[in-house]
């Protein structure tokens, strides 16, 4: 863990904590923001520490967060990609297959919703998705998530320039799906 950063983590989740207990009142307009924020920082959290409860909790939040924020705001994608990789992330520790599919629903959403002029959000559930296509496959040994993850992958990489600062994670990513 490099010098302060866990330190720093606990601060942060201690402001999210404060921040949430102060946007508990129903009529808070921006409630769910206090969720995503928290939701975000404990999946984090949670990856680095392993910690079966941070994601977990992160998932109930991101969950709450998602529901709250109105349809029309322009973050509800970020807000529905947090509750994605939390879905995501708590699989990998459980093994619910429910979470999976969760996941790759609202995966789904975020790249049929991610705005044209926005690569990076785009190719971040395009990515996800993959990934998680990719883990349903090895679950359940349908091979039309297997084909369908190359594909995505696979177009990928022919639309975007091989100077997109993330490239070389694609790359990575699409040697998995054939590893």
């Amino acid at each position: 863990v490099v010098l302060g950063l866990s330190d720093d983590i606990e601060e942060a989740m201690n402001l999210f904590s404060r921040a949430r207990t102060l946007a508990a009142y129903a009529s808070f307009p921006d409630r769910w923001k206090a969720m995503y924020l928290s939701a975000d920082a404990l999946i984090f959290k949670g990856m680095k520490s392993q910690s079966t409860l941070d994601i977990s909790e992160a998932q109930a939040l991101a969950q709450i967060a998602f529901d709250l924020c109105d349809i029309t705001h322009f973050s509800r994608g970020r807000v529905k990609a947090t509750y994605a990789t939390s879905c995501h992330s708590l699989y990998s520790y459980t093994g619910s297959e429910d979470l999976l599919h969760r996941a790759i629903s609202l995966y789904r959403d975020c790249l049929a919703a991610s705005p044209a002029q926005d690569m990076q959000e785009a190719v971040t559930a395009l990515s996800n998705l993959s990934w998680s296509l990719l883990l349903r496959f090895r679950a359940l040994g349908q091979i039309g998530d297997l084909e369908e993850a190359i594909s995505l992958l696979s177009s990928c990489l022919d639309t975007i320039p091989r100077s997109y600062a993330d490239y070389h994670n694609l790359l990575q990513n699409f040697a998995n799906l054939h590893g």
